[in-house]
């Protein structure tokens, strides 16, 4: 990934974290709602990368390249997303366990593309 979206990613998470004890928005409506609806629907579509690498017909729409770096940006920003869904806050132990799930999986993806350019130089 290019820096300059690494640093977007981590200034929003910053941002984010500061401005969340002003309570701006709640995860059971409005924004908050839709930036959980949206972030899950992108973790989601993180499945149509194995699936275009298995599905004859999809083998057709794009290189793997291509539906790699979708499935890395995916992979950041909807976890991205459901933070601010949640409001950087750790409520209900379900809620707690599938928010460190999912990042747990998301950072692992992160760990994992970084020693992979380190051992393939890029």
């Amino acid at each position: 990934m290019p820096y300059g979206f690494g640093l977007i990613v981590l200034s929003a998470l910053f941002i984010g974290y500061r401005l969340s004890e002003y309570d701006y928005y709640s995860a059971e409506e409005g924004i908050g709602y839709m930036l959980g609806i949206i972030g899950g629907t992108m973790m989601l579509a993180l499945l149509l990368y194995p699936l275009r690498k298995r599905i004859k017909f999809l083998r057709v729409i794009g290189s793997v390249k291509v539906w790699f770096g979708f499935h890395m940006v995916l992979g950041i920003l909807g976890p991205l997303l459901i933070l601010f869904h949640a409001n950087f806050r750790l409520e209900s132990t379900n809620s707690n366990v599938a928010l460190f799930s999912m990042l747990i999986v998301s950072g692992s993806g992160v760990i994992g593309r970084y020693i992979y350019t380190k051992i393939h130089h890029g």
